[in-house]
């Protein structure tokens, strides 16, 4: 039961404005109707499309359905081949009109240039541009490969190079809540908008998972019996927005944005966040 009138309004105005990302796959145009206008879109990339595909999905979302600067392209390390293709890159971005990019290391077994990992990137995207929006990747949950006292250094590495940071999926509120004091008392003050799993079936989260960058959580995640257990019908994030309502209204934390995992399956999201608006009074 949400209880507290502050923390009802901003978490109906961050559904009101959602971040829903979309992947660059056949069936993608599938989900152009079901786009509300006060969405962004986040458009990911990944090692076997690379990211090509990414601004192409980028160009035709921007071209017929919603502005530039609602649109946010991911950006892997590991698949930029040198600082000339950083540069090209950077001025398609422009020539669309996006203002903004989300930077990740990338699933690629190894680099294809210069840049290794995250870091690598937003600093040599510093160099040359310092009025685009950067993101950087934050890890709730925790990383299979990574211990939690270095992935916290990376944040803090990156974050004077960012405007913003975005968590990859996170299943339990107590977990990113706790995580989130960790990183406010570490000195990171970044806006965080909040990675969640939209409406989604398991067989579906853990076939395209690795595919659009986010199988490392997914591996970590289905360690955990209980959690899979909850998928097993079918995922739906009203319970775990709703045990985070106090946050949402507290400078402190800095909730920016729910930043929703789609997996393309935009259309029961989208019935899901309309249904959950009618409930907070706010449809």
């Amino acid at each position: 039961m949400i209880k507290e009138p502050s923390s009802v309004a901003s978490f109906g105005t961050l559904l009101k404005h959602p971040k829903y990302e979309l992947i660059p796959m056949k069936n993608v145009e599938a989900c152009f109707e079901h786009i509300p206008a006060d969405a962004k879109l986040s458009i990911t990339v990944s090692p076997s499309k690379g990211i090509d595909a990414t601004l192409q999905l980028c160009k035709t979302v921007s071209a017929y359905l919603t502005k530039p600067k609602q649109i946010t392209p991911h950006i892997s390390a590991r698949l930029v081949k040198s600082p000339e293709d950083l540069k090209a890159i950077l001025e398609t971005v422009k020539a669309i009109g996006i203002q903004e990019l989300f930077i990740v290391g990338g699933d690629a077994s190894s680099p294809v240039g210069p840049y290794k990992d995250s870091f690598d990137l937003v600093q040599a995207i510093r160099d040359l541009d310092d009025q685009i929006r950067l993101g950087i990747t934050a890890y709730p949950e925790g990383h299979p490969n990574i211990p939690k006292d270095i992935l916290l250094a990376d944040l803090k590495r990156k974050a004077p190079y960012a405007q913003f940071m975005a968590s990859q999926l996170c299943f339990e509120a107590d977990t990113l809540k706790n995580w989130l004091k960790q990183t406010r008392l570490a000195g990171i003050t970044l806006p965080l908008q909040i990675g969640v799993a939209g409406v989604v079936d398991l067989a579906k989260l853990m076939s395209i998972s690795t595919r659009i960058g986010v199988g490392d959580s997914i591996r970590y995640f289905t360690k955990h019996t209980g959690n899979v257990l909850k998928l097993m019908g079918g995922y739906k994030p009203g319970d775990l927005l709703d045990k985070l309502v106090p946050i949402y209204a507290d400078p402190y934390f800095n909730i920016e944005a729910f930043h929703i995992y789609t997996f393309n399956n935009l259309q029961k999201t989208e019935a899901w966040r309309k249904q959950k608006l009618k409930t907070l009074g706010m449809s």
